[in-house]
């Protein structure tokens, strides 16, 4: 459970994905994080591959969303608190 949780940090604030995006190098991030890396640029380089990227190259990454729903579904059906803890509480619904 610890390898699905480490999927769904984003590797700038190492928090759980919060409205997730991805780069066209397929790394996944806060939407708020990457933007503030894009913040006064129009290209930059992947925090993670240093390969270069531009906003529109920026994908929601809903997929992962719902991962992170599915996630949390799991824990509580567990009654893993150490795990459901990983979550904020914006997301318990």
């Amino acid at each position: 459970m610890n390898g699905i949780l480490k999927t769904l940090e984003c590797s700038i604030c190492l928090e759980l994905l919060k409205n997730p995006v991805s780069t066209g190098c397929g790394h996944f991030f806060c939407r708020f994080c990457i933007s503030e890396v894009l913040h006064s640029n129009y290209r930059t380089r992947c925090p993670l591959r240093k390969k270069s990227f531009t906003r529109r190259g920026i994908q929601e990454a809903h997929q992962r969303k719902f991962v992170i729903l599915a996630v949390k579904k799991l824990a509580e059906a567990c009654g893993n608190m150490q795990i459901y803890n990983f979550f904020p509480k914006t997301i318990h619904k």
